[in-house]
């Protein structure tokens, strides 16, 4: 007995997944239900979502697992600050819905990842933090409801546009968000916490009254489009002496990863500017993360830097600065940390045209260079 040819087509095309959900849309192209959970799920414009929820496992019934990863199955390259905000606005969106949340940077995770911290952990988060929730990456598909987060989450559920993704365009109650669920997911394991102890009681010594200043500079003179205009080290410099020449700071502490800029500083301020000394800067246009070098542990210490000043950013009396992924971050850590800036001085010239400089080359080049890196290390061993 011969085998209808429409059930034939059928158990091919389940076979082939995509193939299968490309002809169950046709079949239901009419349905007024399809295409809005089409567009709630793949369309970053859509103020509404669809939660894929699977049933891997049968552990906790009563508990839905929202599972963030980033370079597990795809290489994944992105700022340090720019990757922890995605990770913010995604555990708002599970807090809302009353996820249980689970993060894990995987070693597609290129900028931070280090082998040389394969005997700590696996997961590149858990090198500068504490696991978000009780549940380990390693059990998630154990559990019997499991939600695996989407680009398009961190729109969603969420107030005032905070998660826009790639936007720069950030209020101060976006950052009051990011700052609230930082205090409440975000804690550093205590080998970060002792790192960042020992170093910034260097910097705040006799309560000193310190004017924090952080000048983006690097790439960010590509002119990438979507990114701000940059800001001029010069400019920084101006803003900063008309702030301290009032006789209100003891000192001045400068984050950068541009060499230029920090020799401009130290020419101008001299004994009065505090810095770490410790930190692989660029020149020109060329960022750390696209730098090679053979320092051991590279890559982890890439992440703890900026964490460092960051917090010492976070922890100063007054900031100046650009829009940028830092200074978003020492803004709502400074609020997470129940702290308040007397003076917040962000300098802004916009954003670059959509005929900028592509993001995609700029990550192309620094993924180039960590090969190169990565090579090195290997004929070294």
């Amino acid at each position: 007995m011969s085998v209808p040819v429409r059930d034939r087509i059928v158990c091919y095309l389940r076979k082939h997944k995509r193939l299968y959900s490309i002809a169950r849309c046709i079949q239901k192209i009419n349905s007024p239900v399809i295409p809005k959970l089409i567009a709630g799920y793949y369309d970053s414009t859509a103020r509404e979502t669809t939660v894929l929820i699977e049933h891997p496992g049968d552990r906790a019934p009563d508990t839905i697992v929202y599972y963030s990863s980033l370079g597990i199955e795809n290489e994944y390259i992105c700022g340090f600050f720019a990757s922890l905000r995605g990770e913010l606005e995604k555990l708002n969106f599970a807090d809302r819905l009353g996820m249980t949340p689970v993060i894990r940077w995987g070693k597609g995770f290129s900028v931070y990842y280090d082998v040389g911290m394969d005997s700590e952990t696996q997961n590149v988060f858990e090198y500068y933090f504490k696991p978000v929730s009780d549940i380990s990456y390693q059990d998630v598909d154990l559990y019997a409801h499991v939600v695996r987060s989407h680009p398009n989450d961190s729109t969603c559920f969420n107030s005032r546009g905070v998660g826009s993704g790639r936007s720069y365009a950030v209020e101060a109650t976006d950052l009051e968000q990011l700052g609230t669920i930082y205090r409440k997911y975000i804690h550093l394991n205590e080998k970060t916490v002792a790192y960042l102890k020992s170093n910034l009681e260097g910097v705040f010594i006799q309560n000193k009254k310190t004017l924090g200043v952080h000048v983006r500079g690097t790439d960010f003179n590509l002119h990438i489009k979507g990114h701000p205009v940059p800001i001029s080290p010069q400019e920084y410099l101006d803003k900063v002496k008309e702030l301290f020449s009032s006789g209100d700071y003891d000192q001045i502490f400068l984050a950068t990863d541009d060499l230029s800029a920090l020799e401009l500083f130290k020419d101008a301020f001299q004994d009065k500017l505090c810095y770490f000394t410790d930190v692989l800067r660029g020149d020109d246009t060329v960022t750390p993360q696209g730098m090679t070098c053979e320092r051991p542990l590279h890559r982890y210490k890439l992440g703890l830097e900026v964490l460092r000043d960051v917090y010492a950013l976070a922890c100063c009396d007054s900031l100046v600065a650009g829009r940028s992924q830092v200074s978003f971050g020492a803004r709502y850590i400074n609020y997470a940390l129940d702290r308040k800036y007397e003076e917040l001085q962000i300098l802004d010239k916009g954003l670059e045209s959509e005929y900028g400089y592509g993001a995609t080359r700029m990550m192309r080049h620094m993924r180039h260079q960590i090969i190169v890196e990565q090579s090195k290390s290997k004929e070294n061993e």
